[in-house]
């Protein structure tokens, strides 16, 4: 949806970012006693479904044998924890993003993309 807009509205810039990455993602595979997703992992972080925590689990696509199995997503930290996290851009002003850059970055981008350079203090 989101690739059409930007085609059909060339001056748009898609920015995705996060402010951690939540110490990482966890799937949670094993037989699960229902239909939706348990409130927490053993550590306390929520664990989420379809549309997210008690929601309906996922459903991975069908394996060799035609068998759906359902799982689950936790983080591996309950707290936001420093690390490395991703920001990818598509339309006006995407090239600005690339290689390794600061998170506080992704304001530099928007700023240019709609005023301008950056004012120098």
């Amino acid at each position: 949806v989101i690739q059409a807009f930007i085609a059909d509205h060339p001056n748009t810039l898609l920015l995705m970012t996060s402010d951690s990455d939540a110490g990482g993602m966890q799937v949670f595979g094993q037989p699960f006693p229902a239909d939706t997703a348990p409130a927490t992992a053993s550590n306390g972080a929520p664990m989420d479904g379809v549309e997210g925590t008690n929601g309906q689990l996922f459903l991975a696509e069908p394996d060799a044998n035609g068998v759906r199995h359902p799982f689950a997503i936790a983080w591996a930290q309950y707290h936001d924890v420093s690390g490395g996290i991703l920001m990818k851009a598509q339309g006006l002003g995407a090239e600005r993003v690339r290689g390794t850059m600061d998170n506080t970055e992704a304001y530099r981008v928007m700023y240019s993309v709609l005023f301008g350079p950056l004012p120098r203090r």
